[in-house]
């Protein structure tokens, strides 16, 4: 058996600051922590959130070495993350086609519990530009330093070797206005992958078919190599989503992904229910499908994963004595 609980919310402080704070807490059969936070994972973060002059965050979050989400997923445990974010917006004149320019730089490092040694870091200086319609650029360069205990296997047998690895990588976006019937945006990187090099890009259509429907999608294609090893691998990641609302109150959404890595499909659908500002109510299927059963002995199943989920939510302002 395994039991999941959390909570979550977003305190008002003063002007634009919030404070931002995240608990979950895990309770498996088959596990036996020595306390508490050994199978919690918590987060907490002090955020301005003006859109101009100067902004930050600072965020600190934690994840015990059994925290252990079956409802969910935990992309890594057993470390504690430290994350900053400063930046500096700026709007145009009111003669110029471009909105807000903003400058800005982001840390995020990721520590071992245990030896309290950095397991992996991103740091990313970046520019973007926000035009009068809506559209969207945006430009940076993401450093990484990843230290590899064990050996990373990749697509087509593509292996990386333990050690600490620092490289870099070009990111560039392009976002069409959200006005327009037919959109795209356009992601783009490249640059260094761990011993090797690599490229992505990604494109995102979207067509407004009629009033109450939206049709959009993805194709990611991604190749990376590795010159001194003599490898390499490329994958294909397939995404289409469905879009219904009938009004402001009851809409559904759909999201098919396959994922050419990993031989899967994933299925996800969401209706929600608005009954009044600030009260939301959701029903969520998940589904996940093995598209190459026979890549494992032995045969894995049809259906990998299926999830069934019931959410309401709702908001409350209580008046505190400082937010006058």
């Amino acid at each position: 058996s395994n039991y999941n609980l959390g909570f979550d919310g977003s305190l008002r402080i003063f002007g634009d600051d919030y404070l931002i704070f995240a608990v979950a807490q895990t309770f498996d059969s088959d596990e036996d922590p020595a306390s508490l936070l050994d199978a919690n994972r918590s987060r907490i973060a002090w955020k301005n959130l003006s859109n101009h002059g100067f902004t930050y965050s600072i965020q600190y979050g934690r994840s015990g070495e059994y925290f252990k989400p079956e409802s969910g997923f935990e992309i890594a445990d057993n470390l504690f993350i430290i994350g900053r974010h400063f930046s500096y917006a700026w709007f145009a004149s009111e003669k110029s086609k471009v909105l807000r320019h903003k400058l800005s730089v982001q840390y995020l490092f990721f520590f071992d519990n245990s030896s309290k040694v950095i397991d992996s870091a991103e740091i990313e200086p970046l520019w973007a530009v926000e035009r009068k319609d809506g559209s969207f650029y945006q430009l940076g360069v993401k450093s990484h330093i990843e230290s590899l205990t064990d050996t990373l296997e990749l697509p087509d047998d593509a292996i990386i070797l333990p050690k600490r690895y620092d490289f870099y990588e070009l990111d560039a976006t392009y976002r069409m206005a959200p006005g327009k019937l037919l959109r795209t945006g356009l992601n783009l990187k490249v640059g260094s992958f761990y011993d090797g090099h690599y490229f992505s890009l990604e494109l995102t259509p979207e067509w407004n078919l009629v009033p109450h429907w939206t049709i959009g999608g993805s194709y990611q294609p991604t190749y990376a190599w590795f010159p001194d090893r003599g490898q390499e691998f490329n994958y294909h990641l397939i995404s289409l989503r469905i879009a219904y609302a009938l009004n402001s109150k009851v809409s559904a959404r759909t999201f098919i992904n396959f994922n050419g890595a990993d031989d899967a499909i994933g299925i996800n659908f969401r209706f929600r229910y608005n009954p009044k500002e600030g009260t939301d109510f959701y029903f969520v299927y998940n589904e996940g499908i093995n598209t190459d059963r026979k890549r494992e002995v032995p045969t894995l199943p049809f259906t990998d994963s299926r999830t069934f989920l019931l959410k309401y939510s709702t908001t409350i302002t209580p008046q505190l004595p400082w937010s006058n």
